[in-house]
């Protein structure tokens, strides 16, 4: 019997992105609640495959369970089925302060895009998990079941040995103490406030040119970098440089993971000083954008937006770059991704830069900036 991927994709992305983890119980009391301790130190990032599996009463046979993989990363998840040439992406969050526990999943992409799925959760070890979810989305299981007939999907799973890599953790690159590391062309914007590198233009010293505080350790090509930032004045115009050069003049050209107030620019990659064909804004807040080699851009909606918190709260970003593929993240929300494919105008390495706007008075602050650089 095959079982569509659509369901497979359903019952992994919600069984497998728990930030605790549940033991599998062999099928041996699948439709009995148990209680098991917490994990407070358990890390979810990694990969997990199903054990063992009941729908509607009905085990699901291995070579099913067999070809589904899933990746976890900090809140986010990626469910790949061997065959099928889509994936499944999105976000989860849990509660733990009700018996038993709950999560929530929420699928930004792929063959759930839009669906909300709502499970419950057992801690029992750090590597494995049981979970029951109600396919309908309309209501939390109250119990570990899978009765004959309902909409419940009971499921195991096991965290499998983590594979040899040469990337590289996160590192810190800015020591929220001076300026060490960074330089523009002119520093007179440029400053150390409240531990965090601080851009500031006033009526007094306007910014008629944008500014560009670039790391010095090097060019990135494939990498993530996380960082948190917070914006006053300007429209809250600023971004992040990435894979770009600097002119003799200081200006940037490349890539930039845009800062604004609100709007399609916020989380949006745009392409800064760009000679291309069409708007500098490559893809939009809330879009994946594919740029095949002619310049043709095809755009679709990704189902969830960044919103900027309120004044004077830090917001975070999350930029990852792997070839020609770009994901942003704001707040936790995958707000863009870019496929770009333009030949002539996809730059696959380049510094790291911060951005003061021209304009009207602001200030821009960053803080807390850690790199990861990817392997091949």
């Amino acid at each position: 019997m095959r079982y569509p991927s659509r369901l497979l994709f359903l019952a992994l992305l919600v069984c497998l992105i728990a930030n605790r983890t549940v033991a599998d119980d062999g099928g041996k009391s699948r439709n009995r609640v148990e209680s098991s301790p917490a994990v407070s130190d358990f890390q979810p990032d990694g990969v997990w495959k199903p054990k063992g599996a009941m729908m509607s009463g009905v085990l699901l046979p291995p070579p099913a369970l067999e070809a589904i993989t899933l990746t976890i990363e900090d809140d986010r998840y990626e469910v790949t089925v061997e065959g099928e040439n889509h994936s499944d992406k999105g976000t989860f969050t849990l509660d733990e302060s009700v018996t038993p526990m709950r999560m929530t999943i929420r699928s930004h992409s792929g063959p759930n895009k839009g669906k909300t799925i709502l499970a419950i959760y057992e801690i029992k070890g750090p590597d494995a998990m049981r979970v029951c979810y109600d396919l309908s989305g309309k209501a939390f299981p109250a119990e570990f079941k899978s009765p004959k007939g309902s909409q419940r999907y009971l499921v195991g799973y096991r965290r499998q040995a983590a594979p040899q890599s040469s990337e590289m953790s996160f590192q810190s690159i800015f020591d929220g103490k001076s300026l060490n590391g960074w330089k523009a062309l002119d520093m007179s914007y440029w400053s150390l406030r409240d531990g965090a590198i601080t851009g500031q233009s006033t009526p007094e010293h306007p910014c008629t040119s944008n500014q560009f505080l670039v790391w010095q350790g090097g060019d990135v090509s494939d990498f993530e970098v996380k960082l948190k930032f917070r914006v006053t004045g300007n429209g809250c115009n600023s971004g992040v440089q990435f894979r770009s050069k600097i002119r003799p003049d200081g200006l940037a050209v490349g890539y930039q993971a845009d800062i604004y107030q609100s709007g399609p620019y916020l989380g949006g990659v745009c392409d800064e000083m760009h000679s291309r064909q069409g708007p500098e804004l490559l893809t939009a807040n809330g879009q994946r954008t594919v740029i095949d080699a002619s310049g043709k851009r095809t755009a679709t909606d990704l189902g969830t937006k960044a919103t900027m918190k309120p004044e004077g709260e830090w917001n975070e970003y999350h930029i990852t770059a792997k070839g020609r593929h770009i994901t942003l993240r704001i707040n936790g929300e995958v707000c863009s991704e870019l496929i770009d494919e333009e030949e002539g105008h996809s730059d696959l390495e380049g510094i790291l830069g911060l951005q003061l706007r021209s304009g009207q008075p602001m200030t821009v602050q960053f803080k807390e900036i850690f790199l990861k650089q990817l392997s091949d």
